[in-house]
């Protein structure tokens, strides 16, 4: 595994250091080639998925806020600060002092990011250490939260922000749904939609017979139904962890099966009417992330916009907030809080009574922390200023100054989950205030200074785009590789050619070869029709299974290896349905079948649109399988 990851790396170099065509360019690649793989060999995989990111960090923190510096473990420059290792990118950025330069270069920015952070997000497997860190982390950051908030002015606007966008929000007003993941209670997919609980919190504001059933005819064909249901006072969600990348696992919270069917449709419901609102609409997004994106490639120009990044955000939003911040909204407080595990099981059967509203995996965890986070900037803001509204703007008859101030604060602001986009002159009352609410702030992602900008997966510099490919599933060579890690794979090599990387691809495309057989190769004039892969991972498409195909431009040399499987490839013309098709390897999920007469099937065709003909077909979680299939383009 070692070997492949460190050929990755060493191609990865090697194409970057020919893109710069300059021989001494070249020299200098194949020493950093060598040093890696020293180190590699001395320190194992953990060089490229730790010491490597540190360094990144570095350069982000050099860009924003500090000169460069070598971390330890890594050779200097002769009379220099600059690390040795990629030494010939670092000198296009910074002087020999670690200096930034006026004149820094984003391509050399976007080259040393792509290399130092290539295997940052792979998903290696965590330790027995790493899994006890996390639930400690867990544990503690929840007995850090506050019990009570005392009122101060900041949070009087936040609040009264949040009486003005919710004040006409119904909160019965929700249609239920179920959302992908997995739950506490064990229930399969085909299983979801026959409830067997009656939770004594959820019932007071949402009623088993209105929101549980399809109508009251069920009850009445099926008279021993509500009989039958186990009472509780509450529910238990359970915590799992998930591999995130190098650095250790994810905590996610699986929520029982009732609560997730109302927490579906509260929080869907809570989305659209931010999204909709005149004072939230664009600026709490929860279905556009390219908003932030663009900020952020604008901010990177001017320095007008600084980017913000929120630590542990999740876990850091306490029910005090919460109450506090929603107190004169009490029926969506009532069903906010009713709709919330109040406990949670770790792994080690321990029972934790959270302080926080609602951990990662709620369906509401989302949608409240952006509202939280949004309405207390805008009450920074709103805090800081004067009450004189603008004197334009006092001559507009019926002219109501304290609304023209909230809007105008709430024009300052950008949110998505905890990315948070604002004015470069408000940033600092923002890091002033929120840890006094128990929130925090990653500042080693906050990029606040400088021309270097992160959000929503998009990294800026000089408006510039400098985000970086990253690999993220484990590839083990010689063993069986699942269909997904295979169809991720699929997926970086086509991204990996687009972006000039070809002896990475060629390494990525014929290990996976190995795995699966040849592969069609089909030009990149095929991906302008997004239907002939439907349900596709081919860069710019999204879905969750797809084909298994190379892409490359058209008017692309196919290497002799490959000149066979170009003609597979090559797309067809069938007389039967007058159309043209290409063949290739799909990934399909597999599916169960159950009566989709019964009571359950009726209510999940009212709550979940489908595709399927058969309401009662069902993909299985995480078991997919391949197939060839001729598709239509």
């Amino acid at each position: 595994m070692s070997e492949f990851y460190t050929q990755l790396h060493e191609r990865l170099i090697t194409d970057v250091a020919d893109s710069y065509g300059s021989l001494a360019v070249k020299q200098e690649s194949k020493r950093d080639c060598a040093e890696l793989r020293n180190r590699v060999r001395s320190e194992g995989l953990s060089f490229l998925t730790k010491t490597l990111p540190k360094l990144g960090k570095v350069l982000e923190k050099a860009l924003t806020q500090d000169t460069l510096f070598a971390p330890p473990g890594l050779e200097y420059r002769s009379d220099s600060t600059t690390p040795k290792f990629l030494g010939w990118l670092f000198e296009q950025v910074f002087s020999d002092k670690g200096e930034e330069l006026s004149s820094a270069s984003p391509r050399a920015i976007r080259d040393l990011r792509q290399i130092l952070y290539f295997s940052y997000k792979l998903e290696m497997p965590y330790t027995d250490k790493q899994e006890d860190e996390c639930l400690q982390a867990f544990r503690d950051t929840d007995l850090g939260l506050p019990d009570h908030l005392a009122d101060d002015s900041v949070l009087l606007h936040a609040r009264n922000f949040i009486t003005s966008v919710f004040g006409v929000f119904d909160p019965s007003n929700i249609l239920p749904k179920h959302g992908p993941g997995a739950l506490a209670t064990g229930e399969k997919n085909h299983e979801k939609h026959r409830f067997s609980r009656l939770y004594q919190a959820i019932e007071r504001v949402y009623p088993f017979t209105e929101y549980f059933v399809y109508s009251l005819d069920h009850c009445c064909l099926e008279p021993g139904y509500i009989d039958g249901l186990e009472v509780l006072k509450a529910g238990t969600a359970k915590v799992v962890l998930v591999p995130k990348d190098s650095r250790g696992p994810r905590i996610i919270s699986c929520e029982p099966l009732e609560y997730q069917w109302i927490q579906g449709g509260l929080g869907s419901a809570i989305m659209r009417h931010l999204e909709s609102h005149p004072l939230t609409k664009g600026h709490v997004n929860f279905t556009r992330q390219d908003v932030n994106g663009r900020l952020a490639l604008s901010g990177s120009k001017g320095g007008h916009w600084v980017t913000m990044d929120m630590k542990e955000a999740s876990d850091r939003v306490s029910c005090a907030l919460v109450t506090n911040l929603f107190r004169d909204c009490p029926r969506l407080l009532e069903a906010l809080m009713a709709v919330r595990t109040p406990d949670t099981c770790l792994p080690n059967g321990e029972i934790v009574h959270m302080k926080k509203y609602a951990p990662m995996g709620s369906s509401l965890c989302f949608p409240v922390e952006s509202i939280v986070f949004f309405a207390l900037g805008v009450g920074v803001i709103m805090n800081e200023w004067t009450l004189d509204a603008q004197p334009a703007a006092k001559q507009v008859k019926n002219f109501n100054p304290y609304g023209a101030k909230v809007l105008r604060a709430a024009r300052r602001l950008f949110i998505y989950g905890d990315d948070i986009i604002a004015r470069s002159e408000d940033y600092a009352l923002l890091l002033q205030y929120y840890p006094t609410v128990g929130l925090l702030f990653n500042t080693d992602k906050c990029c606040t200074q400088g021309f270097f900008r992160e959000s929503c997966g998009v990294d800026a510099y000089k408006g510039v785009n400098v985000t970086p490919l990253r690999v993220k599933k484990l590839w083990m060579p010689g063993r069986y590789q699942t269909p997904t890690t295979v169809m991720s794979y699929v997926s970086f090599c086509n991204e990996a050619y687009a972006r000039g990387y070809h002896r990475v691809a060629s390494l990525v495309s014929e290990a996976v070869e190995n795995q699966t057989g040849c592969l069609p190769v089909l030009p990149e004039r095929l991906v302008c029709h997004p239907h002939i892969f439907s349900n596709s991972t081919i860069p710019g498409l999204s879905a969750q299974y797809g084909a298994y195909a190379w892409i490359r431009p058209y008017s692309c040399t196919v290497p002799r290896s490959h000149a066979k499987n170009y003609r597979f490839g090559s797309p067809k013309a069938t007389n039967d349905y007058q159309r043209r098709e290409v063949r290739v390897t799909q990934v399909e999920p597999e599916v169960i079948s159950v009566n989709s007469n019964d009571w359950s099937m009726v209510l999940r065709r009212l709550t979940t649109p489908t595709k399927c003909s058969d309401p009662g077909v069902f993909s299985l979680t995480r078991r997919v399988t391949l197939k060839r299939v001729w598709l239509a383009y």
